[in-house]
């Protein structure tokens, strides 16, 4: 599981996220043929990261590893390729966020391009971001000569960097948003499950044999 959470302050950035991993695979059943399932849980993962000497930090949701190797070995494989690049100060965090997404890009599809298509006998590039591994960033920061901070988001999955590499906040848009197993940051940020909610909205419309619309769900949530 991943709860990651990126606030944008008028003095910097918050990240935070929990040191979660949890590893799937083959378990053997005595009762019948092998199923998937959970192996172990590590409780001391790494998910949130610095950059170079810039002021700005990373927090990862979605896979844990990719192949063999844990998401904080890219990064610092990320940090050694680009280390000696002149122009790394004057990045914006635009063009930050597209090279860790073209990056993780490329490692992405040379660990799951061949399972993909001997699963589903297609290209990774013919699937939607939906029904492929997720794997994202938000990278929170400073780009040069800026007096306040933004926040991108990067998904991996994404077969361009323009659907891939987004803007969460601009600069003076203040605020807090969330990525992963996010319902108990819901629950504490809203006072309530939307889940819920709709379960007891749809118990209440049964009643009266009514049916969830557009127009009742804008009169509930707005």
């Amino acid at each position: 599981m991943t709860i990651a959470v990126a606030c944008c302050l008028a003095d910097g950035i918050v990240m935070g996220a929990d040191s979660a991993i949890t590893i799937h695979g083959t378990i053997e059943s005595p009762d019948g043929p092998p199923q998937s399932g959970v192996l172990k849980i590590y409780g001391d993962a790494e998910k949130l990261f610095p950059l170079f000497d810039l002021p700005v930090s990373i927090v990862t949701y979605g896979l844990a590893q990719l192949g063999k190797r844990t998401i904080q070995s890219f990064i610092r494989e990320f940090e050694n390729h680009y280390k000696d690049n002149i122009s790394l100060a004057q990045w914006d965090l635009k063009q930050l966020s597209t090279n860790l997404w073209e990056f993780f890009r490329g490692k992405y599809k040379d660990i799951f391009s061949e399972f993909i298509l001997q699963q589903t006998g297609k290209n990774l590039e013919d699937l939607n971001v939906s029904q492929l591994p997720q794997l994202g960033f938000m990278v929170g920061g400073f780009s040069p000569e800026q007096d306040l901070p933004e926040i991108w988001e990067i998904i991996v999955g994404e077969s361009s960097a323009e659907r891939g590499v987004a803007r969460l906040r601009e600069p003076g848009n203040f605020g807090s948003n969330w990525r992963g197993q996010i319902e108990g940051v819901r629950r504490f940020h809203k006072g309530f499950s939307f889940a819920e909610l709709d379960r007891i909205i749809e118990v209440i419309l049964k009643h009266f044999k009514a049916e969830m619309n557009e127009e009742i769900r804008q009169q509930i949530y707005g």
